[in-house]
């Protein structure tokens, strides 16, 4: 099984089908989180699903590369802290 994760940027409605696909037991993929470059409509899509979303605004950045590089760290697992 694929692990998916989607960029959004504005409604969702192509996150929105492809959420909807991966309900069925057949579906060869599942959606671990959805990212935004804005306050995008179709994050609620993901909210819905309960899938974990974020969101890195373009203006907050100098660069591309920065935000790129912000972006891309939102994908990766943070491993649970222990607590002891």
């Amino acid at each position: 099984m694929l692990t998916v994760a989607v960029l959004i940027s504005g409604t969702g409605s192509n996150l929105r089908a492809l959420l909807d696909a991966a309900r069925r037991p057949d579906f060869p993929a599942r959606v671990v989180v959805v990212g935004a470059d804005r306050d995008a409509a179709g994050l609620a899509h993901a909210a819905e699903f309960g899938i974990p979303s974020f969101t890195v605004r373009w203006s907050d950045y100098d660069s591309r590369a920065a935000w790129e590089r912000r972006s891309q760290s939102s994908f990766v697992p943070t491993p649970p802290t222990s607590s002891s």
